[in-house]
Formats: structure tokens, C-alpha cells, sequence
């Protein structure tokens, strides 16, 4: 079972619930990113509490949450989805423990 979260070397400001803009502190030379629509609320979904925004999550239950939010099933995002987090790993924005 796959988990993600949002790396420790992740600076990231949340502007609204549909723009959240990343910054990675390891690569300094690099611009930051801004994610909008559905890269923004894949985003959010990652973020955790106040005493925790960046706690590991699930990937069937991020998708779960995801799904439900959009009216379509895990298995219609699966894919999109996890090729985001991918994307966003490679960058060095978010960790996986698989």
C-alpha cells in the first residue's frame, strides 16, 4: 500500500482552495509551481492539520476522498492521480514510502 506526503523540503502557501504554490527548498535554482484546479485540490488533500501538515497519507483513501469530492469513482483518477504524485515526487515536492 503506497503513501504520500508532502516532503520536509517543501516550502508551500495555499492561496485558495483552487491555487496553491510550492517552492523546493533543495533546489533553489528552480521556480516555484503553482498548481490550479485539480493539481491545487490533490494538494490539499495531502495537507494535514495544524500539529501536522504533513502527515502521510494513504493513497486509497487520498483517492476515496477525491473521488467523492468530483462525483466519479477511484478507479476514473486512479491513474491521473497517481501520475501527479509521481510527477510531483520526481521534483522532489512529495515523498512515497513505497
Amino acid at each position: 500500500m503506497t503513501r504520500w506526503r508532502i516532503s520536509e523540503t517543501t516550502a508551500f502557501v495555499v492561496s485558495n482552495v483552487d491555487r496553491v504554490v510550492v517552492f523546493n527548498l533543495d533546489r533553489p535554482q528552480t521556480q516555484p509551481l503553482a498548481l490550479l484546479g485539480t493539481g491545487a485540490t490533490i494538494w490539499n488533500g495531502l495537507i494535514g492539520a495544524d500539529d501536522d501538515l504533513r502527515p502521510w497519507r494513504d493513497e486509497q483513501e487520498l483517492l476515496a476522498e477525491l473521488a467523492d469530492a468530483y462525483g466519479v469513482t477511484p478507479a476514473e483518477i486512479s491513474a491521473d492521480v497517481t501520475g501527479f504524485l509521481r510527477q510531483m515526487a520526481s521534483s522532489g515536492y512529495v515523498d512515497s514510502d513505497s
